[in-house]
């Protein structure tokens, strides 16, 4: 592993997210602040020193993180606006909670959401993309499009409005 001022590895935990190891910037306190080329590291840069689960194919290490039947659809409904646990457990395809509690802990293990408590007792969260996780909206996009070209008659759920 390469060793660079300023960069630490942190271990992951349980999960399965394609990668045994995420490295984060202690300047910026990201996980992905940029720049992964060991040759233009910079202080808020991070590094490419990953080990992976199968294989070093981009698509092989998505597909790890997102390639089950439920990732995309709780992404989905966060880019199209829900943010709380009963908001995601009401949407049409009826994912269990169990099932939900495990994509989002580990949509946030990844990087890709973040969370923040709305109620203290008995604690409630609310659920946001991080910089990281808005970077799929236009793969998400793309599906779209596709998706509606292969089965027509399908269409593109409405964003949810905040009161």
């Amino acid at each position: 592993m390469h060793r660079i001022p300023g960069i630490t590895p942190y271990a992951r935990r349980g999960g399965r997210a394609g990668l045994s190891l995420i490295v984060l910037c202690q300047f910026c306190k990201s996980v992905d602040c940029g720049d992964s080329d060991l040759q233009n590291a910079s202080h808020c840069s991070m590094v490419s020193a990953m080990k992976f689960e199968r294989s070093s194919c981009p698509i092989t290490n998505v597909l790890d993180l997102l390639g089950d039947k439920w990732t995309l659809l709780v992404i989905r409904d966060l880019v199209l606006g829900k943010r709380r646990y009963q908001e995601f457990i009401e949407s049409p395809e009826e994912m269990a909670s169990n099932i939900l509690a495990d994509r989002l802990n580990k949509l946030q293990t990844a990087g890709l959401v973040s969370r923040r408590a709305y109620q203290q007792n008995p604690v409630r969260y609310e659920y946001s993309l991080t910089k990281r996780g808005k970077e799929l909206e236009p793969i998400l996009e793309a599906i779209i499009v596709w998706g509606k070209k292969q089965y027509p008659g399908t269409k593109k759920f409405p964003r949810v409005r905040r009161r």
